[in-house]
Order: C-alpha cells, then sequence, then structure tokens
C-alpha cells in the first residue's frame, strides 16, 4: 500500500513509501534526497525517534544513483555510510552538488534548495563551506539562481547548461575520466575487491593496475569485467537477505557468502560444488544420515523437496565430482544459477 510518510532517514515530510508490500514487514521508500530504499520496520522506527542522518541519506542516494540497491536494517546503517567515498575539498564537493541537482530532476522542475535545510547537502557540505560552494558553483555558471537568494544564506537554484554538461560527463563513461594516476586505480579497485572479498583480487588481477588511459583495448575491457561484476552482485542481492541467515546459523551463512563472492566473481564451477556442500549440510540438520543420495531421496519422501528438485539435487550430486576433478567440465552461468536458487529454497525451508 502506498502511503506519504516522513522519511525516516533525512526527515522529508510527504515521502512517497510502500508500507509492508507483499505482507514483508518492511517499507519501501521513494525519497527525493535519499532516493529510493528498503528499510525493516524495526529500523523504521529507531529513526523515527532520532534526528535526521544526514551522512546516511548521502550515502543512500549516492548508492542510489549508481544503480546499487539499498537495504537499511538495524545493523547495517554505519556499513552504507562506509561503502561510499565522501568528498573532501570544496571542488569534489561542488562537484558532487551538481551530480545531485543532475539527478535530482525527475523530481522538481522548480529548482532546487541550496540551504541549511537541505540534509542531503548538509551530508557533505558544512554551514562554513555552503557559501564556498555556492560561490564556486556560480563563479564557474554551473547553477542559476531561481528567484532570491535567502537572507539566511542559500537560496533556490537550476542548474545551467555547463552544469548539465558536467553533471553527464561524470555520469556517463568517458575515456577522460580515467586517466589516472596509477595509485588512484589501485584505490578504486581496492574498494571494488573489498566488497567482493579476497577473491575478487585473484579474479580482477594485476591487469586492473595498468594504466588505461593509452590504450582503449584495455580500457574497453576494464569497463567490461566492472560490469559483469556487478551484474552479478546485483543478481546475488536479489537472492536472500543473508544477514538473517547469520542469525540463525553462521556456518550456513559463511557458505552462502562464499557462494555469492565465488558467483560474483565468475568462478561458476566451484559456486556449483560449494552449493553441493550446503545442501548436504542442510539435509544432515534434519538429522538426515547416510550418503548424500540417500539424504535426498528421504527429502522427498518427507516432502521437503519436490520430485522435480530431487532431480535437479541429484544432477548436483552426480556431477559434484566432476566439477571438483574434471577441469575440461564447463559450468555454465545459467547451470551456477539453478544450483543456487536451489541452495536458496533449502536454506528457506531449514533455516529461515
Amino acid at each position: 500500500m502506498n502511503t506519504k510518510i516522513t522519511c525516516p532517514v533525512c526527515k522529508k515530510t510527504g515521502t512517497s513509501a510502500e508500507v509492508n508490500p507483499q505482507g514483508k514487514d518492511i517499507s519501501i521508500v521513494h525519497c527525493v534526497i535519499c532516493g529510493v530504499y528498503e528499510i525493516s520496520r524495526s529500523e523504521e522506527i529507531v529513526l523515527s525517534h532520532q534526528s535526521e542522518n544526514p551522512k546516511l541519506a548521502f550515502s543512500l542516494r549516492k548508492r542510489f544513483d549508481n544503480g546499487e540497491k539499498n537495504i537499511v536494517h538495524t545493523t547495517n546503517s554505519e556499513k552504507i555510510i562506509k561503502s561510499v567515498d565522501f568528498p573532501e575539498t570544496i571542488t569534489q564537493k561542488s562537484e558532487e552538488v551538481v551530480r545531485f541537482l543532475y539527478n535530482n530532476k525527475q523530481y522538481t522542475s522548480s529548482g532546487f534548495i541550496l540551504a541549511g535545510k537541505n540534509k542531503y547537502i548538509f551530508g557533505i557540505v558544512n554551514d562554513n563551506e555552503l557559501e564556498l560552494v555556492i560561490t564556486m558553483l556560480e563563479d564557474q555558471g554551473l547553477i542559476g539562481l531561481n528567484g532570491k537568494k535567502f537572507a539566511t544564506g542559500g537560496g533556490n537554484y537550476n542548474l545551467s547548461g555547463a552544469g548539465i554538461q558536467l553533471a553527464e560527463k561524470s555520469l556517463v563513461p568517458d575515456k577522460k575520466l580515467y586517466e589516472k594516476s596509477e595509485a588512484d586505480e589501485k584505490a578504486e579497485f581496492l574498494a571494488v575487491a573489498t566488497l567482493l572479498g579476497s577473491v575478487g583480487i585473484v579474479a580482477l588481477g594485476q591487469s586492473i593496475f595498468k594504466k588505461y588511459k593509452n590504450d582503449t583495448e584495455e580500457l574497453n575491457e576494464y569497463r567490461k569485467i566492472k560490469t559483469q561484476i556487478k551484474k552479478r552482485i546485483g543478481v546475488v542481492q536479489s537472492f536472500a537477505d543473508i544477514n538473517q541467515v547469520k542469525e540463525k546459523d553462521e556456518i550456513a551463512y559463511n557458505i552462502v557468502l562464499d557462494i555469492f563472492q565465488l558467483y560474483s566473481n565468475g568462478f561458476n564451477r566451484a559456486s556449483v560444488v560449494f552449493c553441493g556442500a550446503l545442501i548436504e549440510y542442510l539435509l544432515r540438520k534434519q538429522n538426515y544420515k547416510g550418503s548424500f543420495s540417500k539424504m535426498i531421496t528421504k527429502a522427498t519422501e518427507d516432502k521437503l523437496i519436490t520430485k522435480k528438485d530431487e532431480a535437479k539435487l541429484n544432477l548436483i550430486r552426480l556431477e559434484r565430482n566432476d566439477y571438483a576433478h574434471d577441469l575440461e567440465h564447463k559450468i555454465t552461468e545459467d547451470e551456477t544459477l539453478i544450483a543456487i536458487q536451489l541452495s536458496i529454497k533449502m536454506l528457506d525451508k531449514i533455516i529461515c
């Protein structure tokens, strides 16, 4: 059910939200400041009794603009904040404001307020910096005043043509944006690798540390790898909330985490092997004994799994050794996803 609420994070009134979609104890918030994010009911109640959180608002919007799914619950607000880079200099903060104004165009046509009341802006710009940021943006012709300045500072602004060009240049892949030092490229790579775990470092390899500005082929390959990894991360994020798994069974949580990291990095063979290990572990938690084959048969008899699932499980069982030992045996991404989906289905039935 869609309703109007006060955004739990930035306290923007009149914010649209889907409350308890499909009977889930969550809200999906559509905020003009924070972007779209999912929040657990318990965290929504906690934040409703707190003042606005500018840093979290900035982080949510930054991730939303980057196409990342935001899920806020009682333990991960700091993790979300740490997942984005905050601008440090006035120049960087000014460019960030331009990007936000550009991305916010879908919500308003009457300009945007640069003032203390804007909690997104004050996630990155403090009171002492606001006029400096506005001065820089005006001097460079990136914004135009829509009306008069406020007596207390700031005002209502629109992006100029130059501002739109700057925003689009930073949003659309452009070779010039990759003309960085080797140290900058290493930092960017390590940020991605941190998200994916140590496996990511092995997958991307030292080739990422090369300079791309003089080699179009390597630049395109770099972009391709990043796109593939981002897509796979999006897929695994849609499967399940592994945090609730951690609360109930840490061993299963660690295996699921390994599966997701391996799949995200394109290790299909290893992902399927770990899926088999997870399913066998889950069946033993049901006090099933004997071989993997006997446990699968027992699970079917107990109607824990369907006949169709039984066939899939036996396929994983029969080919698991081949996956592990036959290096010429290729595993497609579709086959890997089937194994992961079946693992998550078993996880939901037995753990969640």
